[in-house]
Parts: structure tokens; sequence; C-alpha cells
């Protein structure tokens, strides 16, 4: 079995890391977990996982066609590929690189670790303009540009069989997804599509002359952060 690990890119589009995946005999499992030991970091809120809870159930309306969902799950990273390992054995683990904290880096080599010791494949995929781990900035400019010139990737999911998610669901402990909305944007590519549209169509023309005003940028920011942040559009 395949697996292809949510991080920061909650998303089906311009995504290499999915598209990247050939199309042969072996299931593909989507896979986002939640781990509650890094989210007591004060970095992160509860309106952070609100938003991702609002991706992921957006995606997963995109994913119904394809009779699967993603398999969302409250766990330690580590510990939950180990089990799914025994359960199923992993062939190979594709991922955007995490451009996030000292946290979840320090999380990624004790993953990598393990999937080094059991013959696992790993691959991370550029999903951003920065590039981690660099010793200096002499070719940043150059390589961010050949990055945002790249044509954007497509990812045709009818080429794959999915993995079934209800058939883990009893061996792991779901993450809820339900959320109390409040007054806030909406996460999601597709609630992301429509601020972009919006604000290319709209907003752009004012943004130069109210973005400084405390009381006026409202009407004249993208509204795009989050989106981008969490990775519901491509930054491409």
């Amino acid at each position: 079995m395949n697996v292809y690990w949510f991080k920061r890119d909650f998303r089906l589009t311009d995504l290499e890391g999915l598209s990247s995946f050939s199309n042969n005999d072996e299931d593909l499992l989507l896979v986002y977990i939640y781990e509650p030991w890094i989210w007591e970091d004060s970095h992160y809120s509860r309106r952070h996982l609100d938003f991702i809870k609002e991706s992921l159930t957006d995606m997963n309306s995109q994913l119904e066609p394809y009779n699967t969902q993603i398999l969302a799950v409250s766990c330690n990273a580590l510990d939950f590929f180990e089990r799914l390992n025994d359960i199923e054995q992993i062939t190979a683990v594709h991922s955007s690189v995490e451009t996030g904290l000292d946290i979840t880096y320090k999380r990624d080599k004790k993953v990598k670790n393990f999937f080094t010791d059991h013959k696992i494949v790993w691959k991370e995929f550029q999903t951003n303009g920065v590039f981690r781990g660099i010793k200096n900035r002499d070719t940043w400019s150059k390589d961010w540009f050949n990055y945002m010139n790249q044509e954007v990737c497509y990812v045709d999911l009818k080429k794959f069989a999915f993995a079934k998610a209800d058939r883990f669901f009893k061996k792991f402990t779901p993450l809820d997804l339900r959320t109390k909305h409040g007054k806030f944007q909406l996460g999601g590519s597709t609630q992301g599509q429509k601020w972009m549209d919006s604000f290319f169509e709209i907003r752009l023309k004012d943004y130069s002359k109210l973005i400084s005003k405390p009381l006026l940028s409202r009407y004249g920011c993208s509204r795009l952060s989050p989106y981008i942040s969490w990775g519901n559009i491509s930054i491409r």
C-alpha cells in the first residue's frame, strides 16, 4: 500500500507528491494525522484546527465521486505509521515538504528514521517558495523563480486505486471533523478559490490605496493568507 500524508497542503490540485504516484496495483491511502502533543504548542490554536477540519471536509466532498475519503486520525505520527505498517505493509509515503515549526521538523526526522529502518520510501515534494535546509541564499532567487514558473501540476484522481479509509477507522481514533462556525473565513480549497476570484475581480483595484488604512483595508486585502498558509490553494 502507498500513503499520501497531508500536512500543510490541503488541496487536490497542483500537488506533485500526489500526482507522482504511478497507476499500479497498490492501493493509495490518503491520510491526515492530528497529533495532540504538537497542537499543545502555543503557536497553534483552535481556530487553526477548525480551519484544517473544514479543509478536510471540503476535500472529502471532492473525493466522493471516487468512493474514498481521507483517513483523519488523532495519533502520534510515529505510532500511526508503526501501527499502519503492521496492518498492511507500506511501500511508499509521499508528502509535501513542511515549512513549519521546529517541533514538526524534529517529528519528521523521527518518522524518517522509522521509514529508513523499515525500507519504506519517503519522498517529500516542494510546495511553495521556501527551501528548507539551504546553507546560504546564493541561488535562492533563481530557485524561487524556477519553481514559480513551472507548470501547475495536474492531478488525475481517476487513475488511483484508493484504499477504503473506513477499513482503518476502527484501528485508530478518528478525528472529529465537526466545527462550531464562528464569524471567520471557512477553510477549504473551494472557499479559497472563491476568495481568490473575488480578489482579482473586485478588491485588487483598491489594494494599493486601502491596504495600509486600518478601517478600509478589509475592502482591499486579498484574504488569501490562511488558504496559502495551509495549502488550500497553490502559491503558483
